[in-house]
């Protein structure tokens, strides 16, 4: 997704991807993306994983 927006480069997917797959399983499952999501809209905590998801913005 990050190479698709042209957000970073591709060691900054890696690194920010290895954040978000929560078991290590090198996928992130559909359960996994809903909480994300949830996170990055409705989660007033900065340090949230899902304010990652989208990359970063200011």
């Amino acid at each position: 997704m990050y190479k698709v927006h042209g957000v970073g480069n591709e060691s900054l997917a890696a690194e920010i991807f290895s954040k978000l797959d929560f078991d290590g399983d090198g996928k992130i499952s559909k359960n996994d993306v809903m909480n994300l999501v949830a996170d990055f809209y409705l989660s007033n905590n900065p340090q949230a994983p899902g304010n990652l998801f989208f990359g970063a913005y200011e």
